[in-house]
Order: structure tokens, then C-alpha cells, then sequence
């Protein structure tokens, strides 16, 4: 009775934000333009994604916003929060005492937009397949929800390179409870497979967090001033992630360690499972959050960087399809065997 009515709800969910992701994706453009309001208030251009679009728009880092669609930067609601250039017919620009206006009419589309519709689609996929092949197993939900959580993400790429306030909610609080999901799918794992019991309560604190700042979050959707609160946020976010990427690390090393000698079927899933891990989230780690923890720049932007994790539900398809993680082809045959016994018996 509860799927009855959670399935539904989650697929209404889903394809809504999903048309509307889409619109401002392909309505708007992204510039890659970053800027910051400085002590006294004045919105200046920190840096440019790529150099490119810096010829492109003629402006230069340092260059001062004074106004967006002929009005005070302060008075636009989404320029405002996120401090970027998107979502604006023109900017009004002031450098070295003179004044002239950019217009921003390009429409071109970036091709990480594509790259994250794929993602998204390949993680749908293996997500909806694991729950409706394997039902009678609690880790399987949890791993299904993970690539739920990682397909629902890269949604959000797009539209939240974009200003879309709902995205930024969307995505900030799906990075945080990634890790916590993922490790909580391993802890079941562990258990139903090899009986292998693993302290899980403090999980739930950490699920208590991820709420807490939801919720806070959620102010983002509303009219008030959030920029100063969404650079906290940001850098939560990262500290966050991390924690639970460590947390992930620490829990497989355990295992490893303890149990590599009693069952070589776990090594091998481990060490599948550690490659990818290390493949997909290294380049998004140590590319692009540690350098902006460490010099509030990253070497190389978490739009690129994070599709890495693409590498992620690929390499744990492979272990479904090669049988290690979930037999999925003997519940298939399960299936069909129950069918023909039943036409079976029918016919008698």
C-alpha cells in the first residue's frame, strides 16, 4: 500500500522538475561568469570559466555590474542570491569610470548539458532496474536510491548553472545525503551477503543534518537576501561531502582489512568497487573541492569534474551484469520458471 501511493507520487516528482529543469536549461544561457559583492556592496567579476567567454562578452575581471536589465543588481531576486549572469537579456557594466551595456542574447547550448542528460539517464535506468528486479532485498532499495539520489543531480546541473533557486536547494542537499545513502547501502550489503554486522545508529544523526539544512535551505526559494548564506552553504556542502566520502573509505578499508582472508568474493566486489569510487569522485575531490577549500579556486570547475561520476553506475552495472553484486539473471529465471509452473498447473 505505501509503494502504491509512493511510486506515483515520486514519477509525478520527478517528470515535473524534470520539464521544468529542462526549460531553463534550454531557455537560458550559461556563461560561466562568477562574481562577487564586495565591503562596499559593489557586484565585481571574480573570474570566467573559460577564456572564451570572456572575449566573447569583452568583459575583464574586476570589471563592476552596475546594473542588470537596466535596473539595480540588487533589485533582481536571482542576480542577487547567486551572484551569476544568467537568466538577463542585458548587463550594464562599469570599468575604469566608463559605462557600457553587454547585451546577453546568445543562446548557444553547452555540451555539459547533454553530458549530464546521459548521466541522468544511465543513473534512472540502473536505479529503476534494480528496484523492480530485485525487491526483496533492503540493500538493493538503498543502492537503487543512490543512483536515484546521483540521476536526480545531474537533473540539476544544468538548471542550477543557471540560477534556478529549486536546483540549487535540489542539488546542495542531494550531495550532502549521497555519501550517508551510499554508506548505509554498503553497511546492508555487508550484512545480508556475508553476515557482516556494522555499527549503522550513527547514521541516523548524520540523516538528522542532511534535514536540518534542507530545511534551512529552503529560505533560498523565498524573496529574502540568501547570498551570504549560500556561501556558507557552499562550503558546507564541500566539508560535507568529503566527511561522507571519507566515511565511505573508512568503512571499506575496515572490511577489507578484516575480512579479506575469510571471503575472496568480498575482496573482489571491494576492490571493483574502491576503483570506481576512486575514478569517478577523485577528479571532483582533489581537482576541484580541495582546492576550493584550500584557495576558494578550483583547478578545474565541478561542472566538468563531476561528471567523472559518471564512471560510477557504469562500473556497478558491470558488477551487476557480471553477476558479483546482485544475481539479477536468477530472478529473472526465478520469474519465468514461477509462470510456467503456474501456466502449468492452470492448463490442468
Amino acid at each position: 500500500m505505501k509503494n502504491k501511493f509512493f511510486l506515483p507520487l515520486l514519477l509525478i516528482s520527478l517528470i515535473t522538475m524534470q520539464i521544468w529543469f529542462l526549460y531553463v536549461a534550454f531557455h537560458y544561457e550559461y556563461y560561466g561568469v562568477e562574481l562577487k559583492r564586495n565591503s562596499q556592496h559593489e557586484w565585481r567579476i571574480s573570474s570566467f570559466q573559460s577564456e572564451s567567454i570572456r572575449l566573447k562578452l569583452g568583459l575583464q575581471v574586476g570589471d563592476m555590474i552596475v546594473k542588470v536589465n537596466d535596473n539595480d543588481p540588487d533589485k533582481n531576486a536571482l542576480f542577487k542570491k547567486w551572484a551569476m549572469l544568467t537568466q538577463l537579456d542585458t548587463i550594464t557594466v562599469s570599468r575604469n569610470g566608463f559605462e557600457f551595456q553587454v547585451p546577453l542574447i546568445d543562446k548557444a547550448q553547452s555540451s555539459f548539458d547533454y553530458i549530464s542528460l546521459f548521466g541522468e539517464i544511465l543513473c534512472f535506468f540502473i536505479s529503476f532496474l534494480i528496484f523492480l528486479k530485485i525487491p526483496n532485498s533492503r540493500s538493493a532499495r538503498f543502492l537503487s536510491l543512490v543512483f536515484l539520489i546521483t540521476g536526480t543531480i545531474f537533473m540539476c546541473i544544468a538548471p542550477s548553472a543557471r540560477s534556478d533557486s529549486m536546483a540549487k536547494v535540489m542539488i546542495s542537499s542531494l550531495l550532502i545525503i549521497l555519501p550517508l545513502v551510499f554508506l548505509h547501502f554498503l553497511i546492508l550489503f555487508f550484512k545480508e551477503k556475508n553476515a557482516i554486522q556494522l555499527p549503522s545508529r550513527f547514521l541516523y544523526y548524520l540523516y538528522s543534518i542532511a534535514v536540518v539544512t534542507f530545511i534551512v535551505r529552503l529560505s533560498y526559494l523565498t524573496p529574502l537576501d540568501t547570498y551570504s548564506l549560500y556561501l556558507i552553504d557552499y562550503f558546507f556542502v564541500l566539508l560535507f561531502f568529503l566527511f561522507g566520502l571519507l566515511l565511505n573509505i573508512g568503512m571499506f578499508l575496515y572490511v577489507y582489512f578484516k575480512y579479506r582472508r575469510d571471503n575472496s568474493s568480498i575482496q573482489a566486489i571491494i576492490k571493483i568497487v574502491w576503483f570506481a569510487l576512486f575514478i569517478s569522485c577523485s577528479p571532483l575531490v582533489f581537482l576541484s573541492f580541495y582546492p576550493i577549500l584550500l584557495n576558494d579556486r578550483p583547478l578545474l570547475e565541478p561542472l566538468y569534474t563531476g561528471f567523472f561520476i559518471i564512471f560510477f553506475p557504469i562500473s556497478f552495472s558491470y558488477l551487476i551484469v557480471t553477476k558479483q553484486l546482485y544475481d539479477i539473471n536468477l530472478i529473472l529465471r526465478r520469474i519465468l520458471y514461477t509462470t510456467l509452473l503456474s501456466l502449468f498447473q492452470a492448463l490442468l
